[in-house]
């Protein structure tokens, strides 16, 4: 994890990130996954985690699709478990339009 966050941390330095807009993963819905189990909540919140305090260094702007997508729960994934559904999205998209708009 050091490395990834090294490595962010070099990329978003060598840019303008203020003008940025970091939308967060949900995470998963774990027993619906016919995936590898190689998308966990843990690792999805271990990154998210890291992004936000590299994001938040530097100025950059945050939609947690996590805490936006909480109170909806499984309902906001596709069957797979690991992609938004229609329902999802009609929270998310609203919230990526909100902070987009704030920086114009």
């Amino acid at each position: 994890m050091s490395e990834f966050v090294q490595t962010l941390s070099m990329f978003v330095a060598s840019h303008s990130p203020r003008g940025w807009v970091f939308v967060a993963p949900p995470g998963v819905v774990e027993g619906r996954s016919t995936r590898a189990r190689d998308r966990t909540n843990a690792v999805i919140d271990e990154y998210r985690l890291a992004v936000i305090e590299v994001c938040e260094a530097v100025g950059g702007h945050l939609v947690r699709t996590d805490l936006l997508l909480e109170s909806l729960g499984a309902q906001a994934f596709a069957e797979d478990g690991v992609h938004l559904n229609g329902t999802g999205y009609r929270v998310l998209v609203p919230a990526i339009k909100s902070v987009c708009g704030a920086l114009q």
